[in-house]
């Protein structure tokens, strides 16, 4: 099973020490997770998890599905996530990591990118607005970008 832990509620992942991680991984199911969590002496509401799984579910299909996509092609509206838990202010976002150099130290990074939009973007046009976030590598966004992947894209189904 994927990573449950960044799906969780944050009122949640707060209080799990780090070490739980590791082991949240390795459950197959929400039962078994609801189990774990309960015999560590946190309560967990079904429906959390159950939400989280289904996340899961949907950022892997994203992700096997992406590959058949060429990068100039808009994101289907298939793909994109209804249900993810954010207070979207945009109709779509999309989140992406950009690995790469952090120009004043030389450091190999990864950084993380939430790019929100009104209209559905291809998989280049999510690349351009994470380029124009780190040109002149100015503030937090000091990065070399040297691969980039988009994680995942989601959708405010009760955008006007």
């Amino acid at each position: 099973m994927a990573d449950i832990f960044p799906f969780l509620p944050a009122s949640l992942r707060e209080i799990l020490p780090g070490q739980l991680r590791p082991v949240l991984s390795s459950l197959e199911t929400v039962d078994e997770t609801i189990d774990y969590l309960t015999s560590q002496g946190f309560g967990v509401a079904r429906n959390q998890i159950e939400r989280a799984y289904r996340r899961v579910e949907a950022q892997s299909r994203f992700r096997s599905e992406l590959i058949d996509i060429t990068t100039d092609r808009l994101i289907p509206r298939a793909l994109h996530v209804e249900d993810h838990g954010y207070q979207l202010t945009t109709r779509y976002m999309y989140r992406t990591k950009a690995t790469g150099v952090e120009p004043l130290t030389g450091q190999k990074i990864d950084h993380y990118f939430t790019i929100t939009s009104n209209t559905q973007l291809s998989p280049d046009e999510v690349f351009q607005e994470v380029l124009e976030a780190t040109s002149g590598f100015e503030g937090d966004y000091r990065i070399q970008i040297e691969d980039f992947e988009l994680d995942a894209a989601f959708i405010n189904p009760n955008f006007l």
